[in-house]
């Protein structure tokens, strides 16, 4: 990744700060929002290790339980650290 990948991803985290996700322990596609709100990636995803996350377009569905999120970036703790610290 260049450094200008860095900078598009840091900006999306400053702009979405409420879309902040932890993935949930032992799962590869689910995760909690910062307000509680529980969201599953889709399955083409490939945001699949990182413990943090993006949750760009959370969609609600009367069916599911948790919104499903067909875009999602990757954070990397320190960013979060420097940009939002009152979230960790």
């Amino acid at each position: 990744m260049n450094s200008r990948d860095y900078v598009l991803l840091k900006l999306l985290l400053c702009a979405y700060p409420d879309r902040v996700t932890v993935r949930r322990e032992g799962s590869r596609s689910k995760g909690l929002m910062v307000g509680g709100r529980g969201v599953e990636l889709e399955p083409a995803s490939i945001v699949r290790e990182s413990k943090l996350f993006l949750s760009l377009d959370p969609f609600e569905t009367q069916d599911r339980a948790e919104a499903r999120v067909s875009l999602a970036s990757t954070i990397d703790e320190p960013w979060l650290e420097e940009t939002a610290p009152h979230l960790m």
